[in-house]
């Protein structure tokens, strides 16, 4: 049996980087990125696609997506509570903490 592919989303491609890492480490496969580079990096870009991202993932593969909490929460469950309420099992909304992005 062939390991698993997911799918990934992070806010700008260092984010990108750290999700295709994650997903190697758990055995499995990195599938398509869904960074578009017409579509903007940041949360805001990020945000926007979340909804639909979930629609998706009830149909395709998981979806890792990796975003900054940015004080945009209290907490990231409660984060993740307000991007997408409605979260399919599938759609893998993740919150990183800071010193991931320091390098």
């Amino acid at each position: 049996m062939s390991p698993p592919e997911i799918d990934y989303l992070g806010e700008g491609p260092s984010d990108d980087a750290m999700a295709r890492k994650i997903i190697v480490t758990a055995a499995c496969l990195p599938g398509t990125s869904y960074r578009r580079p017409l579509s903007g990096t940041g949360k805001e870009s990020l945000d926007k696609r979340l909804r639909g991202l979930n629609a998706g993932a009830a149909y395709g593969r998981p979806i890792l997506v990796l975003r900054d909490l940015n004080r945009d929460a209290s907490c990231p469950a409660e984060l993740v509570a307000r991007l997408l309420p409605n979260r399919h099992d599938n759609m893998l909304l993740r919150v990183c903490v800071r010193e991931a992005e320091r390098g």
